[in-house]
């Protein structure tokens, strides 16, 4: 579920009556700190792998 749909569960869940003023607002920051972590962990995958790149690359160079 993306975090926009997250996000509105909650805040349906919340005008619905099922979740307190207090539970809403952790609960939403919860979730922004959970999306913050998830898109790190994707930058850091993406260095990774252009790390990984440019490992090959220079064996490579070093091979000519």
């Amino acid at each position: 579920m993306s975090t926009l749909a997250q996000a509105q569960a909650l805040e349906a869940q919340f005008h619905a009556g099922a979740l307190s003023a207090t539970e809403y607002q952790e609960l939403l920051e919860d979730l922004k700190h959970t999306a913050a972590i998830e898109e790190a962990a994707g930058d850091l995958n993406k260095l990774s792998q252009i790390h990984e790149v440019l490992e090959g690359l220079k064996n490579a160079a070093s091979v000519l």
